[in-house]
């Protein structure tokens, strides 16, 4: 009888556990997907100034043709050129995008681009990741979306 209520306990206390575990894992694919963004906004800048030709980031819920069509002449470009020129950050199942949200960022030759925003949102908390003009990225954390 001693075994059965601590196994009813341990029940109850995994019962009540589950949710906010499930919460903490969705929030970590959160955090993964913003430091990816983060990483690939900076070496997408840095990528289109040593190639001297734009590069453009996108969340990987598009494909990199439409993604690399948001680069002007894109479809002229040779494979190996449209490769180097598209960069296609994972996106989790569990994390969405915040609607009126950038879903591209163009980086010039010079590495300059146009100030945009996205935020990415997990459970309970969202990241907002700025691009400015001079190509600079920052993270800021929010609330739930």
């Amino acid at each position: 009888i001693e075994l059965m209520v601590t196994i009813g306990i341990m029940a109850i206390i995994a019962t009540l556990a589950a949710p906010s575990f499930a919460d903490m894992l969705t929030n970590q694919k959160l955090q993964k997907t913003v430091v990816d963004m983060q990483a690939s906004l900076q070496e997408a800048r840095s990528r289109a100034q040593l190639t001297r030709s734009s590069t453009v980031v996108c969340p990987s819920t598009k494909t990199v043709a439409v993604c690399g069509a948001n680069i002007t002449g894109y479809a002229d470009l040779k494979p190996s050129q449209k490769t180097d020129s598209v960069i296609l950050v994972p996106i989790d199942s569990k994390v969405t995008i915040k609607s009126g949200s950038a879903d591209h960022f163009v980086f010039t030759s010079m590495g300059k681009t146009t100030e945009k925003t996205i935020t990415l949102c997990g459970v309970n908390r969202s990241f907002t990741v700025s691009v400015f003009i001079p190509g600079t990225v920052s993270v800021a954390k929010g609330g739930a979306c």
